[in-house]
Formats: structure tokens, C-alpha cells, sequence
């Protein structure tokens, strides 16, 4: 898979002393949607901002298409940045809005008109043209700034938190869009998000960073079902970890139950992490590990219902056709096959290394 951006050794430290980015390495690739994924303050968008050319890094190269843009200026990078607020102009029309950039870069009139018509019946926005941004909902205005990034034909997209100020169900036709039109375009995309469903939706690849510093690449599932370490399981979804111990089998004993066996694995303390759906939930039996409901929620097609047990409350998700479990109900509890991983020992200190999953 050919690079479209290569961030290479990249470090980042502002005035005050902060340091950002951490010698970060990374192949962006081509006609591809990469996602950098991270809490607030872990360098995402310093990152996304050092590509932009609006900041240049202290040590490191950026090079795009096997060209070092490094010392170059953000109008000579041949990319275009979709900012988090969208940063229309008030002044200008939706067309006027999306013609801006091709007037600063000297198109005529003629081309400038071509190009907005596309990009805007690519948004879907066609007839909203001559509308002002205040007369615009925001699933619309998002869709303006789209549209003023795409008539650029840039070799590269930028998506800052392109979805944070709107509401939920808009986020989600929205998100949908943006990797429709990625595909159906075969757009190089590099986008900034803090939301895991959000990075899970629309990428080919995440990039998960922590501390300045990339902690795991991989595709959605990939991160999902096999995370490197604690911070990486729970930031991408609900997860509980658990201390277990292996035995000279190989067996994972957790609590009264077993995982495994798995050859090769080591004798000792190992962190296993549950996804909720991985529970199985059963009226109380003598297997299993023997619990008691707190409380339960209804959420449409599936249930959520807390269990306390000796390892500590558990959360399980179940069907919602299933069975409804009340307070106070003695019940049992198991592990399915999927959703659960075995983090190793050195992981515990970072260190990445591949890890056992079911």
C-alpha cells in the first residue's frame, strides 16, 4: 500500500516547555482514510496542524508523494483542511464560500463555477447555492466547508473533529458521507477524532495516540479485538480488565473460569480484557462465576445488565429478546469466544508486544 504522506521522526515543543509529539513515525497511505485517534491533549491535532504547514515541527520531515514538504508553506502542500468550526465566511453565499480557494489560486471564473457545481451536487447541497451560512443548518454548513475542500482537488484531506458540533444523529449521516465520498473519490484522508465510533465508522486504518506518542496502528477491528494495552482496550469501547493468572497448561484462570489454553504462553499474572458482549449470562448454576444483578437497562435491540461479582461489578450486554433479568436475581456467568484478550506481562509498562486473543 504506496504512501501518501510519511511523517517521519516528528517532534513538536511549544514555548512553554510542552512538549506534543514525540518523535512520532507514521505512513499515511494513499487513497485511503486514516483516522488519528486519541483524548484530548495527546498531540492529534498538533499533528494534523504540523501537515497542514500552519506550524513546523522542530526535528522531522513530512514528505508527500516521496516529496519533502517540511520547510514548505500550508498554500504549497497541494491539500485542503476542513477546520473543526468549519470557518466559513458569514459574508459569502454557499458558492461563493466553496469558490473562494479557486479564486486565490487564479482560476477563471468559468472553471471556478465548473468546479463549486461539482463539489456541491457531491455534498449534496444542489439548490442551496446562493444560501448564506447563517440560513444553513449545521449538517449543511459542515457539508459547505466539504465542498470548499474538495473543489481544491487536493492530494490530501484534512478532517479536524469535522463532526464535534453536531448532534448525534446528524454526526452519524454525516460520518457515513464523508467515507462514501472518500471511496466513491479514492481521497488520501487524514482525520482527527477523540470519538471511537466515529473512528471505527470511516476508516481503513486508526492511529492511536497517547502522550504525544503513537501507541497502535491497525484497522478497526484490529484495535477493537486485539488492543496492546489497557488505555488502547478502553478507549475503544466499553472493556473491564481483570488480573488472571496462566498456569503450566497454559490455561488463563479467571476467577473459577478458564481461557485457553494457549501454547507458548507463559506461566504467571497476565491482565485479561472483557468486552461486555463477551459475557454469557445464565440463571444461577454451580459453574460458572456466581453472581447477583444490580440493575438492568433496556436500550432498544440489546440490554445492559450489571452483575456483581467477586471480581467486582461486571458489565454484560445481551440481546433484548432474551431473557430480563430483575435486581437482585442470583445468576451465572460465562465467557463466549469473542471479546475477550489477554494483554502480557511487558505490556503492562508499554511495551508493545503482540498479545493472545479469543
Amino acid at each position: 500500500m504506496r504512501a501518501g504522506l510519511e511523517i517521519l521522526g516528528v517532534t513538536k515543543t511549544y514555548a512553554n516547555g510542552y512538549r506534543a509529539l514525540h518523535g512520532v513515525d507514521v505512513h499515511i497511505p494513499d487513497r485511503r482514510l486514516t483516522t488519528l485517534l486519541g483524548p484530548s491533549g495527546c498531540g492529534k491535532t498538533t499533528l494534523l496542524r504540523l501537515v497542514a504547514g500552519l506550524e513546523r515541527p522542530d526535528a522531522g520531515h513530512l514528505i508527500f508523494h516521496g516529496e519533502d514538504v517540511t520547510s514548505k508553506s500550508a498554500e504549497q502542500r497541494d491539500l485542503s483542511l476542513v477546520f473543526q468550526n468549519y470557518a466559513l465566511f458569514p459574508y459569502l453565499s454557499v458558492e461563493d464560500n466553496v469558490c473562494y480557494g479557486l479564486r486565490m489560486q487564479g482560476l477563471s471564473v468559468a472553471s471556478q463555477r465548473e468546479r463549486s457545481t461539482q463539489a456541491i451536487a457531491l455534498v449534496g447541497l444542489h439548490g442551496l447555492e446562493k444560501r448564506m451560512p447563517h440560513e444553513l443548518s449545521g449538517g449543511q454548513q459542515q457539508r459547505t466547508a466539504l465542498a470548499r475542500a474538495l473543489a481544491l482537488q487536493p492530494r490530501i484531506l484534512l478532517l479536524d473533529e469535522p463532526l464535534s458540533n453536531l448532534d448525534s444523529n446528524l454526526r452519524r449521516h454525516i460520518r457515513e458521507d464523508i467515507r462514501a465520498l472518500q471511496q466513491r473519490l479514492e481521497l488520501t484522508v487524514l482525520y482527527v477524532t477523540h470519538d471511537h465510533a466515529e473512528a471505527m465508522s470511516v476508516s481503513d486504518r486508526v492511529v492511536v495516540m497517547q502522550e504525544g506518542r503513537i501507541v497502535q496502528i491497525g484497522s478497526p477491528r484490529d484495535l477493537y479485538e486485539r488492543p496492546l494495552s489497557e488505555f488502547i482496550a478502553g478507549f475503544m469501547g466499553d472493556a473491564a480488565t481483570f488480573d488472571a493468572e496462566v498456569n503450566i497448561q497454559g490455561l488463563v484462570h479467571l476467577g473459577p473460569l478458564q481461557i485457553g489454553p494457549y501454547p507458548g504462553l507463559r506461566r504467571g499474572a497476565v491482565r485479561v480484557v472483557v468486552r461486555p458482549h463477551a459475557w454469557r449470562i445464565a440463571p444461577a448454576s454451580s459453574a460458572g462465576l456466581p453472581g447477583k444483578v444490580l440493575r438492568s437497562a433496556f436500550l432498544g435491540p440489546s440490554s445492559e445488565v450489571c452483575v456483581r461479582t467477586t471480581l467486582g461489578e461486571i458489565l454484560v450486554q445481551i440481546p433484548s429478546e432474551g431473557t430480563a433479568y430483575t435486581p437482585g436475581a442470583p445468576v451465572s456467568l460465562f465467557l463466549s469466544a469473542q471479546g475477550v484478550s489477554v494483554l502480557l506481562p511487558s505490556i503492562f509498562s508499554n511495551v508493545p508486544e503482540p498479545l493472545v486473543q479469543l
